[in-house]
C-alpha cells in the first residue's frame, strides 16, 4: 500500500474483466476521460433512491443513481464504477502523473431513516468479514449483500453498508444501478399505480407522481428520462 504522495513517470493499472457489467473501482490516482474512453466507461456515484411500488408502506425497490462521465477526470481515493467495452485483461496507462497516498475513505448519502455508506479498500476484505458485517458488493452489474463467506472482496474496490439512523444494519436485497448519461439512460420503468394502466404517468426521481411537471429537473415518463429546463 502506498503511504505517501509522489510524482510518477508511468502508472499501469491492469485488471481482468470477465464481463462487461458495471464494477466497483477505487484507485489512488486520477484519470482523465482520454485515459479510459477507448476501452472503458466510468461513472461517478450520485445518490440512492427508494420506492414503495405498491403503496403498502414498505420499501420495494432501491437503486443506486450514477452519472456516466463523458469529460473531465476522476479523483483519487474515491468510489467509482467502471465498465469494460469488451472482456479480457485490460490496462490503463498513465504518464507523468501523481500517485496519491492510499486512503480508504468513506462517502455516504442518507434518507430520513437510512444511511448508505461507500468505503474503498486497498487491502481487500475476506468473505467471512463481508458476510458477518452484511456488506454489499458489486456483482453482475448490481449491488448484492454478501449471502455467505464464500467470496472475498478484491483490493481496489469499494463496498456499501446500509444502516438506520441509529447505526443498526439494514438488509435491502439487491440494489440495481440507474445510469444517467447512458444511451438508454439506465432507467428502470416505474410501475403504474392502480388505475394508471395506459396513461402516460410522470414521476419524479423519488417515485412521486406529478401530473404536470413544471419545476426544472429530471422526471421519468413511461420508463424514459424527461428533462424540464
Amino acid at each position: 500500500m502506498n503511504n505517501e504522495t509522489k510524482d510518477i513517470d508511468e502508472i499501469c493499472y491492469t485488471r481482468t474483466f470477465s464481463n462487461t457489467e458495471w464494477q466497483a473501482l477505487y484507485v489512488p490516482f486520477e484519470m482523465t476521460y482520454a485515459d479510459w474512453q477507448a476501452d472503458f466507461e466510468v461513472a461517478r456515484l450520485n445518490d440512492v433512491h427508494q420506492w414503495d411500488d405498491n403503496d403498502d408502506g414498505t420499501i420495494d425497490r432501491t437503486e443506486l443513481e450514477v452519472v456516466k462521465l463523458k469529460s473531465g477526470k476522476t479523483e483519487a481515493n474515491t468510489p467509482y464504477l467502471i465498465r469494460a467495452k469488451s472482456t479480457g485483461e485490460k490496462t490503463i496507462t498513465l504518464t507523468n502523473t501523481t500517485l496519491y497516498k492510499a486512503e480508504e475513505n468513506s462517502f455516504d448519502v442518507s434518507s430520513w431513516n437510512t444511511k448508505f455508506t461507500f468505503t474503498g479498500t486497498y487491502s481487500g476484505i475476506s468473505g467471512t468479514e463481508m458476510f458477518t458485517n452484511g456488506y454489499y458488493a458489486m456483482g453482475g452489474g448490481t449491488l448484492h449483500q454478501a449471502a455467505s463467506s464464500a467470496n472475498d472482496l478484491s483490493p481496489m474496490r469499494w463496498y456499501m453498508t446500509v444502516t438506520d439512523r441509529n447505526g443498526n444494519p439494514k438488509s435491502l436485497g439487491e440494489v440495481k444501478v440507474m445510469v444517467f448519461g447512458d444511451d438508454t439512460d439506465g432507467i428502470s420503468p416505474t410501475p403504474a399505480l392502480p388505475g394508471e394502466e395506459g396513461e402516460e404517468a410522470v414521476f419524479d426521481l423519488s417515485g412521486r407522481r406529478t401530473d404536470s411537471p413544471t419545476k426544472k429537473g429530471v422526471y421519468i415518463k413511461n420508463g424514459r428520462k424527461m428533462i424540464v429546463r
